[in-house]
């Protein structure tokens, strides 16, 4: 996890915003992802989302470094449009 385009999209997956938050999971998770809301409000298997959570991290970096030839200190905004 020390690669930069890794670490912006962890980011990336962390910034949650709009998402309608339930009382009962704000108290249970302070520091929750999108995946993490997720499992939640589906039920989603631990070890699947786990599995999720990796594979749209590696693909969100992959796409920011096809975009970027640079580092940039955050995630494009073409990057999740093509995905």
């Amino acid at each position: 996890m020390k690669l930069p385009e890794i670490k912006i999209s962890i980011a990336a997956i962390r910034s949650a915003r709009g998402l309608p938050l339930l009382e009962d999971f704000k108290r249970r998770m302070p520091h929750m992802d999108l995946l993490d809301w997720l499992q939640f409000s589906f039920g989603f298997q631990k070890g699947n989302v786990a599995n999720q959570r990796e594979h749209l991290i590696r693909l969100l970096a992959n796409s920011h470094i096809r975009h970027t030839h640079k580092q940039a200190p955050k995630l494009e905004d073409g990057a999740v449009d093509e995905l």
